[in-house]
């Protein structure tokens, strides 16, 4: 809640202002105004006119559009504090459409809400902070293992922060072709931007597409970078070649050190 509050302060002063035309008769005051010679053009004097639910919309839409929505336009959301940011889709649209934000920071959020926002296109711009806390490596070494089974929907497991055994994975995608693509150096503790290892991904899913799969059920422990990178480069590609059905699955109680994924994957597509 706590890094909600500019957001929150910002809705009570809309509903502030909606309700503002209730306890202030501005009709009276206008015509008032006008006995005493102010000069009313006559856009204002239809809207003061037209009553309470004019004026209401009409300061609504003053306040959104020329002071919250431009004082979030060079803001980051979620950039308030340093909590995880478990916030609902509606939310992080209702900030982006409405309040005016334009940037969003993707650090701390979970992993299949980042998968979320970025193949909508909810903000203009995502951020992750400095690429100097990140090592980049070049020619590493992309380890792809295979089990056989269902081809329509396949587990693509992304081992990148630290390794994943299928013993994490839900009972309910078992019977499903698993394929695991690790790096090198996962779990050493550090943050890698990793090319060869978005290039693997990038491959494998186009190979997927092209071998007639229609669903992907992704289980990551990837990091911000590697997520926009991703994203882009294998699951938006405008309609051609895309996966048709895209599930992401978190791990719910990592922060107990509980690394299951959930039963149920977070519908993308």
């Amino acid at each position: 809640m706590k890094s909600k509050k500019r957001e929150l302060l910002q809705i009570v002063v809309l509903l502030t202002a909606a309700l503002i035309p209730y306890f202030v008769d501005f009709s009276f005051y206008m015509k008032k105004a006008i006995k005493a010679g102010v000069d009313i053009e006559f856009k204002e004097f239809l809207i003061l006119d037209l009553g309470k639910y004019a004026i209401s919309a009409a300061l609504i839409l003053l306040i959104l559009f020329f002071v919250i929505r431009k004082s979030n336009r060079e803001s980051v959301f979620n950039e308030a504090g340093n909590e995880y940011y478990n916030y609902s889709y509606g939310w992080y649209w209702f900030c982006s459409k409405i309040l005016g934000y334009q940037k969003c920071s993707l650090i701390r959020v979970p992993i299949s809400m980042q998968y979320k926002l970025l193949i909508n296109q909810v903000f203009h711009e995502y951020v992750f902070g400095s690429e100097n806390a990140y090592t980049h490596i070049d020619n590493e070494n992309i380890t792809i293992t295979a089990r056989n089974g269902s081809r329509d929907t396949v587990n693509l497991v992304l081992a990148d922060t630290y390794p994943i055994s299928e013993k994490l994975l839900p009972g309910v995608v078992s019977d499903f072709k698993t394929i695991m693509i690790t790096r090198e150096n996962t779990g050493d503790g550090r943050r890698y931007i990793s090319e060869a290892f978005c290039n693997q991904v990038q491959a494998k899913v186009y190979q997927l597409v092209q071998s007639g799969c229609n669903t992907i059920n992704v289980f990551p422990t990837t990091n911000v970078v590697h997520n926009i990178r991703i994203v882009r480069n294998a699951f938006m590609k405008g309609g051609r070649g895309d996966i048709k059905h895209l599930y992401v699955f978190d791990q719910p109680n990592a922060s107990d050190g509980d690394w299951r994924f959930s039963d149920k994957g977070t519908k993308i597509r």
